[in-house]
């Protein structure tokens, strides 16, 4: 679905409309781009759960780059500790990353429940982000 045509963003907006939960793992700024910000989408729909997840966080230096798997394992270090002596440094091929930031956003399942049960929706608020070298001590 083309999400910069009309025809496909009225379809996401009719579903959203509707729906309890929205996630959303694009660059820092492009749901914007396309009309589905969190402003926006909670308009649509102010019950909703709205959950964005960015390689850098939407504050920093880094933030409007996108994030893939193989660069955050070497942002976060875990391919210099994977691999054989030559080459220094190899991905896990498994996309560890990618998987252990989507079992974190969904970590609080209960977030539709509670906001039937109070009316209350939680949010967290952006977390400013500056990456490190890899090896180098946050110390």
């Amino acid at each position: 679905m083309d999400l910069r045509a009309d025809e496909g963003r009225g379809v996401v907006e009719r579903l959203l409309g509707r729906a309890d939960v929205f996630v959303q793992s694009l660059r820092a700024g492009a749901a914007e781009e396309l009309g589905l910000g969190y402003a926006r989408v909670a308009d649509l729909n102010p019950r909703l759960v709205y959950c964005s997840v960015t390689a850098f966080a939407t504050e920093g230096p880094l933030k409007d780059r996108p994030g893939y798997d193989p660069l955050m394992q070497a942002y976060g270090g875990i391919m210099s500790i994977n691999g054989h002596p030559e080459p220094a440094a190899a991905r896990v091929p498994v996309s560890v990353v990618d998987m252990g930031t989507g079992m974190w956003a969904v970590m609080d399942p209960g977030r539709p429940a509670r906001r039937d049960r109070t009316g209350l929706v939680l949010r967290s608020p952006p977390r400013s982000s500056t990456p490190r070298s890899p090896g180098r001590s946050s110390r």
